[in-house]
């Protein structure tokens, strides 16, 4: 299995041709930006009032996508790599997980060593609701980069 599941983007209607940024390049960096921080303002106002940190949201999404992007569950060490985290923090961010009865531990069938990772029925149920709760700003947020990124006249 590859460290990162993800599909490269495709490219982005902005022009490479000039090395040196115009006005219209400041404003997309601008309205990239600002769209960006609105998402992740109105998310963590979603997470907060469900007791739950982006990082742990971050961590049950990438849970959940790798068992239905491979078929297995995922280890604290892909886990970490998946989010660009150290191991420890992932650990701990694990732990905090298990604690709130969100994902549960068991040893790897394929190593004994490793401790692979799942969404319990309460973490599975927890995720639905808040994705179903970032859909309406996700689509907001396809409108927006769409708009921010139509091409060039």
């Amino acid at each position: 299995m590859k460290d990162d599941v993800r599909k490269p983007a495709p490219a982005l209607a902005v022009s490479q041709d000039d090395p040196v940024p115009d006005q219209t390049d400041y404003r997309t960096i601008a309205r990239f930006r600002s769209a960006l921080r609105e998402f992740l303002f109105t998310s963590g106002q979603i997470l907060k009032k469900a007791g739950v940190t982006t990082l742990q949201y971050h961590a049950m999404v990438e849970i959940r996508v790798f068992r239905s992007q491979w078929g297995a569950d995922i280890n604290i060490g892909q886990l970490a790599s998946q989010m660009r985290l150290r191991h420890n923090t992932a650990v701990s961010l694990i732990d905090g997980l298990e604690a709130q009865g969100h994902v549960q531990r068991s040893r790897s069938a394929k190593d004994s060593r490793v401790k692979d990772i799942r969404l319990t029925p309460k973490g599975s149920e927890k995720l639905r609701e808040l994705a179903a709760e970032h859909r309406e700003q996700l689509s907001y947020m396809q409108s927006v980069f769409t708009d921010i990124f139509a091409p060039r006249p």
